[in-house]
């Protein structure tokens, strides 16, 4: 199993430096095939580009005691607007428990969690 615990050092930021923390605590074949797309990547690039036209607006000097990032999706309520999509063969990061161990994760968090057809565990 990955031992997905980032250290102090790594600094993130912004999606971006998830790829570098990536990149330097997984194996390489498994890095890669991660990062990687389908067949030409088209859908890989169109996802990227279409990432640069959304921006975090940070606001300052504003109360922050009642933050919440829960929302409402299809009458289910979720703790955070982000869900584990539907990739897969998650055992080659969980060996023993692959996408079980993903679906706990998003449910132990109150999000959502897809499971592929190419799924191996279930």
């Amino acid at each position: 199993m990955i031992d997905a615990r980032v250290s102090t050092e790594h600094k993130i930021c912004n999606a971006s430096d998830y790829q570098i923390v990536a990149r330097s605590l997984l194996p390489k074949p498994l890095y890669e095939y991660l990062a990687s797309g389908t067949d030409d990547e088209q859908t890989l690039e169109e996802n990227s580009s279409a990432f640069k036209y959304w921006y975090l607006r940070p606001r300052v000097m504003r109360p922050v005691g009642s933050i919440s990032t829960a929302t409402t999706l299809f009458g289910q309520k979720l703790s955070l607007p982000v869900f584990i999509s539907p990739a897969g063969v998650h055992a080659l990061c969980d060996e023993v428990h692959g996408e079980c161990a993903s679906a706990r994760a998003a449910q132990r968090v109150g999000t959502l969690f897809g499971l592929s057809q190419h799924a191996t565990r279930s």
